[in-house]
């Protein structure tokens, strides 16, 4: 009777979900909590967001905190540029600034305000230019200047007290860049004099959904976000050798690729970790979610009958190779499925292969509804090319076919036949078939593994099974 114990497998969303019920303890999230990783990537659906929830809210920890960006000032941000050095590197500045402050703010919310003369003059600057001690982080750049007056721990620039900085001279052409910087670095030398007195324990500022009601990454948020990423980088270096402060930045996989600049490779290799998922670690997350519905021991093979799927499939790999091998992509498939047996029949035990064959219609159009939020923003018509497909009506096709079909479709602004099918591949839409170094050849899907390239040679090429319903097509070769 397991089934009739859930009521369902849980919320697509990480905000509405109960993830922390259920969090399941990856190697992703101990490189995380040991500061092993600062930036943090994974494709939309992933469980970037589950993370940081888990990092931030699963025991009360004062030092964990969670920097949402969702509704960021980005264009107020894009004035404060700073032109002292690389052009690539002219948003580090005032994102290290933001970091410190954010990291102040913590302080002063765990010792309180004036523990000692320290966190008092850390208050007093806080108070002097944001009327309070908790300034919001949108609200931390939006001062034209800081006022350094009566603030002991002011820095000098050429043995001049600073007393006030400026971050509107970018308009001017003017550089704040050596001023703001030395700002940043008093506010965390003043940070560590106080943090020392207190065990190690790290401290995390969490920056999330950067990517939210992004539609365009233009040259000023590619150069926005690479500032986050090294500002994020530069202040772990700077407490490393005195006490653990990690800020992490999370950003879709996407953003990352079209980001270009010197350090990207060596973050890529180094400190940057890519959330990654496969049959056995996705039937795993979801045996935990049937544990707590069932509030027993029972996982996946108690809640089925056992039976396989048309030919040799097992139920789980028949679900999972439908989706992106992302949490959200089971968690939809299994609710829909879960539907489908309630409706069977009101006291069903256990799911059948009815169960999961009926789900596939549904499911399918979820998951073109999450594949046109991710394309569409890059390509308004991918929905021509993915028509195309449905012409050709077999789920395999070569490179002639669509050629074929996607001429009478493309609108004139459209891109060419090439670049469609590279699209469809970079967004998992389709894979193409690559030949094995000793015969045979197996299908290729960015989706699956890292580092997967486009093969401009490549001639045949499969739709992914999950749309297959949704297009409207039959297996085998076209």
């Amino acid at each position: 009777m397991t089934l009739q114990l859930i009521d369902n497998f849980g919320d697509v969303a990480a905000e509405e979900d109960a993830v922390l019920d259920y969090f399941l303890s990856t190697d992703t999230a101990r490189e995380i909590e040991t500061g092993k990783a600062f930036l943090v990537l994974g494709r939309k659906g992933t469980g970037k967001t589950a993370l940081v929830r888990y990092m931030t809210e699963a025991t009360p920890r004062w030092n964990s905190k969670s920097l949402n960006l969702r509704n960021y000032p980005w264009a107020v941000h894009a004035t404060r540029t700073d032109r002292s050095g690389a052009e690539i590197e002219a948003y580090v500045a005032s994102w290290r600034y933001l970091i410190a402050v954010e990291l102040a703010k913590s302080i002063i919310k765990k010792t309180g305000p004036h523990v000692s003369p320290l966190t008092e003059e850390l208050s007093k600057f806080l108070t002097q230019n944001y009327g309070g001690l908790d300034p919001s982080i949108g609200d931390i750049l939006r001062p034209n200047r800081l006022n350094l007056n009566q603030i002991n721990f002011a820095p000098s620039i050429f043995g001049n007290k600073l007393g006030e900085v400026g971050l509107d001279r970018a308009k001017n052409n003017l550089n704040f860049g050596p001023e703001l910087n030395a700002l940043t670095d008093a506010i965390n030398n003043t940070a560590l004099k106080i943090i020392r007195n207190y065990p190690k324990d790290p401290i995390q500022l969490h920056f999330d959904e950067l990517d939210q009601g992004l539609s365009d990454l233009d040259e000023v948020r590619s150069k926005l976000i690479i500032g986050l990423v090294l500002a994020a980088r530069d202040t772990k270096r700077f407490f490393a050798d005195h006490y653990p402060v990690y800020p992490v930045v999370y950003l879709r996989t996407d953003l990352w690729g079209q980001l270009q600049f010197s350090d990207k490779n060596k973050i890529t290799q180094g400190p940057a970790i890519e959330i990654f998922w496969n049959e056995e670690s996705l039937k795993d997350l979801v045996n935990i979610r049937i544990g707590k519905r069932t509030n027993s021991k029972s996982q996946w093979d108690d809640i089925e009958d056992g039976q396989l799927m048309r030919g040799t499939q097992k139920k789980w790999s028949h679900i999972v190779k439908r989706t992106l091998l992302r949490p959200r992509d089971v968690i939809q498939y299994l609710n829909i499925a879960l539907d489908e047996a309630k409706s069977r029949d009101l006291n069903a035990d256990v799911f059948i292969s009815r169960d999961i064959s009926q789900a596939r219609n549904r499911y399918s159009d979820y998951l073109k509804a999450e594949l046109d939020d991710e394309i569409r923003p890059h390509w308004p018509n991918w929905d021509e090319a993915l028509q195309a497909c449905s012409e050709i009506a077999k789920i395999t096709f070569s490179k002639e076919q669509f050629a074929s079909a996607y001429a009478t479709r493309k609108a004139s602004q459209a891109v060419d036949v090439d670049e469609a099918l590279r699209q469809l591949f970079r967004f998992s839409v389709i894979g193409y078939r690559q030949p094995g170094a000793h015969g045979g050849s197996r299908w290729l899907y960015n989706y699956e593994e890292r580092g997967t390239g486009w093969d401009n040679g490549a001639s045949t090429f499969q739709v992914h099974l999950g749309l297959k319903e949704h297009a409207k097509l039959r297996e085998g070769r076209a």
